[in-house]
């Protein structure tokens, strides 16, 4: 008996072995071969409403994954079903945080990108999110066509060579045109970059260690258990961080100690001051979005979702900028980011998106 598949806030998620399995990962595959061949799918919204080009399934999906258990073997599974319906797939070489295969999805003009990850949930669950031609969450109306197409049983497979992409530099070459090097580089700081051993892990060190920009790098390696947490990044997660932010005061000179973190498949982020204190996901952003009006000088409107502080609003407010709030789950900020009908959404567990980047939450650019 096939266990129900149901996308949630940003995909399907379920426990490893009970619900998430080889088998229902290859339903899926297949319920996403049927969307993209589906001669209505041109009539949704995204693509009638928002200006979002329609492209053939012969565009081709890209296939991602994070650090948990089995995720790789996932991709492939799924990458197998696409590719015995005859759709061009091409699955990452190594793990990647979720913004940049949302970035290669709309780099890259494909019809889709899936990303094996369960996200912040505990190491027990896997996931998989759909990402279609514009690079952000699938909307209502595309998750409902999909779970209408998901088949009783899983599909046979044949063994088929897939092709491997790598899609880092690319991303970190976008990245690094979004932000102020030289200012970050002449930055008197000393990060301690938590990557919660996530697929973010490696890309802000990156970054620093191209400024010659001194940083010590914490949960960088691979751990599908995630050192017993779940990789979200909220306070009771941030033992780790916190222990090597305390250690290093007093030793760190001249330079202001700051704790950056992403949570495990990168599209979320948090911050710590040089006490150890962590800033929450309301301070975080409220910070970024003052930084965005009074330091870049960017206005626009805002989206919040109804969980995030009410200081969101009244920055907003300070400036002149409307502000509206959201029900919880990114997929509600995406036409507003798609049009750029509002120039930054931000939600109460640390994921932010900006118009001018893409309609996903991106936690590297967002500690940046």
């Amino acid at each position: 008996m096939t266990s129900e598949i149901r996308f949630g806030t940003d995909g399907w998620r379920g426990i490893i072995g009970r619900d998430f399995t080889f088998a229902n990962v290859a339903r899926v595959g297949l319920a996403l071969a049927r969307y993209l061949r589906d001669p209505e799918r041109g009539e949704l919204p995204v693509y009638r409403e928002w200006g979002v080009p329609l492209r053939p399934a012969e565009a081709g999906l890209l296939v991602g994954y994070d650090t948990r258990f089995l995720s790789q073997a996932f991709a492939f599974e799924l990458a197998q079903v696409l590719r015995e319906q005859g759709i061009p797939v091409w699955v990452t070489a190594e793990p990647v945080p979720t913004p940049a295969l949302s970035f290669a999805v709309v780099a890259e003009k494909r019809a889709g990108g899936v990303m094996i990850t369960a996200s912040h949930n505990p190491p027990e669950y896997n996931g998989v999110k759909f990402k279609p031609e514009y690079g952000g969450s699938a909307t209502e109306d595309i998750t409902r066509r999909i779970e209408a197409l998901l088949p009783s049983e899983a599909p046979k497979l044949a063994a088929n060579d897939i092709p491997q992409t790598s899609l880092r530099e690319a991303y970190l070459a976008k990245i690094k045109k979004e932000v102020d090097l030289a200012l970050i580089r002449k930055a008197p700081i000393f990060p301690v970059v938590d990557a919660m051993y996530g697929s973010a892990q490696g890309y802000l060190a990156r970054i620093l260690e191209e400024l010659r920009v001194p940083y010590v790098a914490v949960r960088h390696s691979r751990d599908p258990l995630f050192g017993g947490k779940k990789p979200e990044p909220i306070e009771e997660n941030m033992g780790p961080l916190r222990a090597v932010i305390r250690g290093l005061r007093g030793r760190v000179r001249q330079r202001l100690l700051v704790g950056l973190v992403t949570d495990g498949d990168g599209d979320r982020a948090a911050a710590m001051d040089e006490r150890g204190e962590f800033l929450n996901t309301h301070r975080t952003a409220s910070l970024i979005l003052w930084h965005l009006f009074q330091n870049r000088g960017l206005r626009g409107p805002v989206l919040k979702s109804f969980a995030l502080t009410d200081l969101v609003q009244k920055i907003a407010d300070e400036v002149g900028v409307p502000c509206q709030e959201i029900k919880i789950g990114f997929k509600w900020a995406v036409k507003g980011l798609v049009t750029k009908e509002v120039l930054f959404a931000g939600e109460e567990s640390g994921g932010y998106g900006y118009s001018w980047h893409l309609p996903e939450r991106d936690g590297i650019l967002s500690n940046l």
